[in-house]
């Protein structure tokens, strides 16, 4: 869920009422409007209430501030009880309720309403939105009539909010690409009824922009709220929050799109805003920070994004505590990026400490402490101890399955692990038999063209082939090129990298020629898919070379290991 903008505000207890709340829904992890909803009855409010509360000026009523606040505090981990928060919000709004009248002129000064059952939402002319073959329908025949003109009607705006409502269930149901394509018609319907220039208008082409982006369109994404910075800042000016908000957006699906330097740069240009405006500690500033250091490091600058975690840590212990969980997550990214810059055992090392406070602060099964027990046992065999890591994720392997269930995402990645850190440890056998059945329960799970089930069986091969079945593991090889081709096209790296294995382990069974036919066609496929000086095409112009001149296997070795056995995402 993409998080809430906050309303314009002068500085004063309803100014510091939006901070609070807004800060207490980012340590909740930003649920959406309709987990909200859920959780407090929708009987209570509707999500559209439910937002209105965090972006609209007027003060809401005590009684939605207080189920709010209790839902929203009993998701902070190690914070302060319900009843706590519950009692510094009362004495917030209190003051707020006291101070009603801004000097901000044109501010809606106005109390919300007393907090009464929600009505069920009235469908829209045409049929809910939810209706998916029904969609196009439905936006075509909504009339579109600016809400200035005589003909507007209050029906009219009442279908818009009620389609608001529509597009937030949906948003529920996380079907992105048909809530994108929602928002997408009512900035459209906004457009015609309130203008562009509304803030209901632009408030939806931020939705519209994030959605689209869950859709898998990042550079849409990116530009989406590229465009919207600019009208915020003519607008609302370049200091408002939502135009702040905006570009925390798009410099971060300019990051997903593949633009790391780009998301970097521009966050790293935010948090000098931010540090201006709302000073050094803000919650928002540091989460810049975050950002920024992240992308760092995807954009090649490994060492420089451990440094910057090193210094956010250090910040966020400070201002925060060193339980809080922000300041955990900085120090996971300080040893990710620590290992990334080629200091394995350093990022071993850190990740194991991380394990003893997550264990002490949140519990020894909670998700967070799991991933980073993962962590501990990946560095622990780059840093040349795959005995020890296999040992660490045989210890959690039972722990996910039990918590997270056999089939789980991270339950598969853990067998994964711990299938490659045996073989890597010397069990060739049994890491062949092990990626033989998860490939099987992936098959079962994700589906034979999955790129996790594509892996588990180029792998299976490979440990096959090390375990002295070397035509197994050709003949392996020889089908998982075959479904790799057809799945993800025969220039893919993971069908190059395949076709590279197969050659080689035919090679090792004794069909020399057939290795070497097969690599020069190979070496001709990776100039002209990466070009002549890639670092691929190189190395397989040197495994040609070998077979062809029928060297031994040991100087093939070296480089061999360049191609990494294909993983899958990373926990």
């Amino acid at each position: 869920m993409p998080k809430l903008t906050a309303p314009l505000l002068p500085p004063g207890p309803r100014k510091q009422l939006s901070d609070e709340f807004h800060a207490l829904h980012r340590r909740a992890g930003w649920p959406s409007v309709r987990e909200l909803a859920r959780s407090i009855g929708r009987e209570v409010a509707s999500p559209s209430r439910i937002h209105d509360s965090f972006t609209k000026q007027r003060l809401p009523v005590w009684g939605l501030i207080e189920v709010l606040v209790e839902v929203l505090a009993s998701r902070v981990p190690g914070g302060p009880s319900s009843e706590q928060e519950v009692q510094r919000f009362h004495g917030l709004w209190d003051a707020a309720a006291e101070n009603s009248s801004y000097a901000l002129a044109g501010l809606d000064t106005t109390v919300d309403e007393p907090l009464e059952p929600a009505p069920s939402p009235t469908p829209p002319p045409g049929g809910p939105v939810a209706v998916a073959e029904e969609d196009s329908k439905v936006r075509d025949e909504v009339p579109l009539t600016r809400a200035d003109s005589p003909s507007a009607t209050r029906d009219q705006l009442d279908a818009l909010t009620s389609q608001r409502d529509d597009a937030f269930r949906r948003a529920e149901s996380r079907e992105a690409a048909a809530t994108a394509a929602d928002f997408e018609y009512l900035v459209r319907a906004h457009t015609n009824l309130l203008g562009p220039d509304h803030p209901d208008t632009l408030e939806c082409r931020h939705y519209a922009s994030a959605w689209r982006g869950e859709a898998g369109g990042a550079a849409e994404a990116a530009a989406g709220f590229e465009g919207l910075v600019q009208d915020q800042t003519r607008l609302l000016g370049p200091d408002h929050p939502d135009t702040l908000t905006s570009r925390h957006n798009c410099f971060a699906w300019f990051g997903e799109a593949g633009e790391a330097g780009e998301a970097a740069a521009g966050f790293e240009e935010l948090v000098q805003d931010q540090t201006r405006l709302l000073g050094p500690d803000h919650p928002d500033t540091l989460t810049s920070r975050h950002h920024a250091a992240d992308w760092r490091g995807h954009a090649g600058q490994a060492a420089d994004a451990a440094a910057s975690f090193e210094e956010l840590a250090r910040d966020r212990a400070r201002v925060l505590g060193p339980d809080h969980p922000d300041t955990l997550n900085s120090r996971y990214f300080q040893s990710k990026w620590l290992g990334h810059a080629g200091d394995a055992a350093g990022a071993a090392a850190g990740f194991e400490e991380l394990v003893r406070d997550e264990t002490r602060v949140f519990g020894a099964e909670h998700p967070d402490t799991l991933i980073s027990r993962y962590q501990v046992a990946e560095w622990l065999g780059h840093a040349g101890q795959p005995a020890d890591a296999a040992a660490v994720l045989a210890e959690l392997l039972p722990v996910e399955e039990r918590i997270r269930g056999t089939d789980a995402p991270e339950t598969l990645t853990t067998r994964f692990g711990l299938a490659h850190w045996r073989g890597e440890a010397g069990d060739a056998a049994g890491a062949a038999a092990a990626f033989k059945d998860l490939a099987q329960d992936q098959t079962r799970v994700l589906g034979p063209d999955h790129r996790d089930t594509l892996a588990s069986r180029h792998n299976a091969a490979d440990w096959r082939g090390h375990a002295g079945q070397a035509a197994d593991a050709a003949a392996s090889f020889e089908e998982l090129v075959q479904d790799q081709t057809r799945v993800l096209g025969p220039d893919h790296p993971d069908t190059l990298n395949s076709r590279l294995f197969q050659a080689d382990w035919r090679g090792r069974a004794g069909e020399v020629a057939a290795a070497v036919a097969a690599l020069t066609d190979l070496v001709e496929d990776y100039k002209r898919s990466w070009g002549p000086e890639h670092p691929d095409t190189l190395d397989s112009q040197k495994i040609l070379s070998h077979w062809s001149a029928r060297a031994g296997r040991a100087s093939v070795a070296a480089i061999r290991t360049r191609f990494k056995r294909s993983w899958p995402g990373s926990m």
